[in-house]
């Protein structure tokens, strides 16, 4: 009978062994060479000629990478967007509100400047107020006053802000007021001019210019003159400033001499005004004066 045919394994078994040391004596040798060689050595260039190789794969690589990252970075931004986008626009709106407000806080510090200035200018003495409204017609030339009689203010007092005569009070109430506008067509002030103190009457009219009737036709009149009150008939204290001369229709000495005034003072809600009760130094303010508070 045939004898099996057996497979001797045990040299097959020691071959990875076998080969596993010689790849370990082979690394160790080239570890002692590549350190004892300089850098221009064979191991060196080698090592330069796989690395050389290799860029393009790590260049893509880390553009990859940067890819992701840039991708990561917008979803997250698109993230975060979206659950603050309103809570951001609150916050807009917040500031929106204080710099407005901020700005109306400004222009109010500047209206009060302007008025101590002017009360120092004339030594007046009244009542200050806001303006609470004024009509959108040109017809109805009048504002409305946040103070009233319970306040000490009474009808028939002129109105000033910092550039000058607004009005008159027509109506009171214990806390508002009516005042008639420079520039309303019923409105007539006592005025002159003020480098050679020509007199005439002051009428508004419904294109909100001030028109200076009654002068003298023999009477000196350059675009540019100051208008300012005359104080002839115990209305308006003398010398407050009304307006400038803008335009002369028809020379000097026709007697269809038309002087054209422009208001210098101009009045919106909010405003600070005063009502006048009284003027220290009445007809003694100096043309610079007048001048500063255009």
């Amino acid at each position: 009978m045939p004898r099996p045919l057996t497979v001797d394994n045990s040299s097959s078994s020691q071959n990875p062994n076998i080969l596993l040391v010689i790849l370990l004596v082979i690394s160790l040798v080239l570890v002692i060479a590549y350190g004892r060689e300089g850098d221009n050595g064979v191991l060196h260039s080698i090592q330069t000629g796989v690395s050389t190789a290799f860029l393009p794969a790590k260049a893509v690589s880390g553009g990859v990478s940067s890819a992701e990252n840039s991708a990561q970075d917008q979803l997250s931004d698109a993230t975060a967007n979206d659950s603050t986008l309103s809570g951001l626009r609150d916050q807009n709106e917040q500031l929106r509100n204080e710099i407005s407000q901020l700005e109306q806080y400004r222009q109010e510090a500047q209206q009060l400047q302007g008025m101590l200035n002017i009360q120092d200018s004339y030594q007046l003495n009244g009542v200050t107020a806001h303006v609470l409204s004024r009509p959108s017609e040109s017809w109805d030339q009048q504002i409305t006053l946040d103070r009233g009689s319970d306040d000490g203010i009474r009808s028939g007092l002129p109105v000033v802000s910092s550039g000058g005569l607004v009005g008159q009070v027509t109506s009171v109430g214990p806390n508002s007021c009516e005042v008639r506008l420079v520039t309303d067509p019923d409105s007539g002030v006592s005025a002159m001019i003020q480098s050679n103190h020509g007199t005439g009457i002051l009428r508004g009219s419904y294109d909100g210019l001030l028109y200076l009737e009654g002068v003298d036709d023999s009477t000196e009149v350059n675009e540019g003159d100051v208008i300012v009150t005359s104080g002839m008939g115990g209305v308006f204290p003398r010398g407050i400033m009304i307006g400038t001369v803008t335009r002369i229709e028809n020379s000097q000495g026709a007697s269809s001499r038309r002087i054209v005034v422009t208001p210098n003072a101009q009045v919106d809600v909010s405003d600070v005004v005063m009502a006048v009760n009284s003027m220290g130094n009445d007809g003694d303010a100096s043309a610079s004066d007048s001048s500063q508070s255009q």
